[in-house]
């Protein structure tokens, strides 16, 4: 069973309109993953050769602007054993049924460095035979291209992705967040769409009429439009949304009858509590709730690092338990802490980034905002060196080409500064939250809340 995933490359800006795409394609032929083994395609061999034409062949059609090219991934579960021979051949015949053999240029490389296999795909977004631009429509996933792989994985004697009517009409990416939803696996991703979903089941299991219903989710700060529709606008969300957009089980009478089914389903098991003489006057059952984030996990990297200090001394600092609180008060939403304060639905939103920002607090032991900034100072000084190192070396295989010490190195530097890059933009998510929590210590009204507020006070002005 394969399952493919979709990437669009986005153009870059200014001069390095093209680095994207160059990027991807170095990234995707990376030796350390392919081994210079298993390397496919109509564009040549090579990341550089692959780049050359694709780049071309958009001038060719005056093409250059806007999406470069697009990123697909097969994903061959370690369950289901497949040799990298027969993932090239699964790989090979994909790109002809969507791509054609002359249609449009794309570079295949098979990655064997993780326990399952998965193929890398990036194909020229221009096609080369009469300049028309490849379309990926919303719902291109489910409707055209994990098709293909389920055809071509049947053709060689695999698996394909269990189809259910619950996937119709949407892309893997909602559907895939809707089976973890049903499964309770924990998400540090959220979307907007998932956030809705659970603020109407937690109004749901807290309701026993349908005015009761709409008057909880107005206490969760949602501007109810009850009409002919149900729609539900967020404060912090620019957009309302109509509820029977969220799926199945959502719509104005869907919920109606699911707040009747559970007051006959609670009437019954009062019933049957009292004939068993075990019913307890005021008591009820806490509804489970989806969980946002994985603080289990949280506190495991914790007691890693105290059971690895000396002694087993280490506490968290002042500036790290803030990172810690922060993330800590999103996970319990749904606990009794919630009653005492609302969590604004952006935080959620922003749970991942929370959640890579206090790990990488905890695993580098960063105990101050003045230490985090001269982590970040190193590393912008360590970045320099590296990229003075890479031209170095650029500028040594003009001279000799071949020369295989120069290209490992190269491809060394390259992962290296990659690498360098995610950690940077993590140290200036982690400045940015420091400040945040300074202000929120200081009683200061946040960034956003002042932008928010700056249009409000124009106003006042005009009417002066």
């Amino acid at each position: 069973m394969a399952v493919t995933k979709l990437l669009r490359i986005k153009e870059g800006k200014g001069s390095r309109q093209n680095r994207p795409l160059l990027d991807a394609l170095k990234y995707i032929c990376n030796p350390e993953k392919t081994k210079d083994l298993y390397i496919g395609g109509n564009a040549g061999w090579s990341a550089e050769s692959a780049f050359h034409q694709m780049v071309e062949n958009k001038k060719v059609w005056r093409k250059p602007d806007g999406t470069q090219a697009f990123h697909y991934i097969l994903s061959f579960p370690p369950t289901e054993y497949i040799t990298p021979e027969t993932a090239m051949k699964v790989t090979e015949d994909f790109c002809r049924e969507l791509l054609g053999d002359d249609d449009f240029l794309y570079l295949y490389t098979i990655h064997v460095d993780r326990q399952h296999l998965h193929a890398h795909i990036v194909f020229d977004s221009v096609s080369r035979v009469d300049g028309r631009k490849f379309h990926s429509p919303k719902g291109d996933w489910e409707k055209r291209i994990q098709p293909i792989t389920d055809r071509v994985c049947k053709k060689y004697g695999l698996s394909t992705l269990s189809y259910d009517e619950e996937r119709k009409g949407k892309d893997y990416g909602e559907w895939r967040n809707q089976k973890m939803r049903e499964k309770g696996v924990r998400s540090e991703k959220p979307t907007w769409q998932d956030l809705i979903r659970d603020d109407i089941d937690e109004a749901i299991a807290a309701s026993s009429t349908y005015e009761e219903f709409l008057s909880y989710l107005r206490t969760l700060h949602y501007d109810v439009r009850d009409g002919k529709y149900l729609s539900l606008h967020a404060e912090e969300r620019q957009r309302a949304i109509r509820t029977y957009r969220l799926g199945e089980g959502y719509g104005k009478e869907e919920i109606q009858n699911r707040i009747l089914e559970r007051r006959k389903q609670q009437e019954q098991e009062d019933q049957q509590n009292r004939e068993n003489q075990s019913y307890q006057q005021g008591q009820e059952a806490e509804p489970e709730y989806f969980v946002y984030g994985n603080l289990q996990e949280i506190r495991e990297l914790l007691f890693i690092r105290v059971r690895r200090s000396p002694g087993g001394r280490w506490k968290m600092s002042p500036y790290q338990r803030q990172f810690y609180l922060r993330y800590w008060r999103i996970c319990k939403m749904h606990s009794p802490y919630r009653k005492r304060r609302y969590i604004p639905r952006k935080e959620i939103v922003r749970l991942e980034e929370f959640s890579e920002n206090l790990r990488y607090l905890i695993d580098r032991d960063i105990r101050t905002q003045e230490q985090a900034e001269e982590f970040e100072k190193n590393l912008q000084s360590q970045m320099r060196s590296d990229r003075r190192r890479l031209n170095e070396i650029y500028r040594q295989l003009k001279e000799f080409p071949k020369d295989e010490n120069l290209m490992k190195e190269k491809s060394v530097y390259l992962t290296r500064l990659r690498e360098e890059r995610h950690e940077l933009k993590m140290l200036e998510s982690i400045r940015k939250q420091g400040l945040e929590e300074e202000q929120r210590e200081e009683g200061e009204p946040s960034l956003d809340e002042k932008v928010r507020r700056q249009p409000n006070q124009e106003k006042r002005q005009t009417r002066m």
